[in-house]
């Protein structure tokens, strides 16, 4: 898993684009429940950019608080998603990151 994140910011076009994907990826098995607690993801759920994993608002928190060295935390909806992002999402998800 790498730490190491893409910082470009999306343009319109991308940010669309990664926003519908985001949307299907996170109706996978594993990516529709936060991945450190048990509550369902909602639309206006989080995730870690570098960890890969779909996380609640409260958990948001909480990453937010390890720090960036540690995790970095977005929002599906407020943010503009770049493709780096985006496929470290399909690369790794929830159940992929619990291993």
């Amino acid at each position: 898993m790498s730490l190491s994140m893409s910082n470009h910011k999306a343009d319109e076009k991308e940010a669309a684009r990664n926003k519908k994907k985001l949307m299907q990826l996170m109706k996978l098995p594993g990516n529709d429940v936060c991945a450190d607690c048990p509550i369902k993801i909602a639309q206006n759920a989080w995730a870690s950019i570098n960890l890969g994993q779909f996380i609640c608002f409260n958990c948001s928190g909480i990453h937010r608080n390890l720090g960036v060295h540690i995790t970095k935390v977005r929002s599906l909806n407020l943010d503009s998603w770049n493709d780096d992002w985006v496929a470290n999402m399909e690369r790794w998800g929830n159940a992929g990151a619990a291993l």
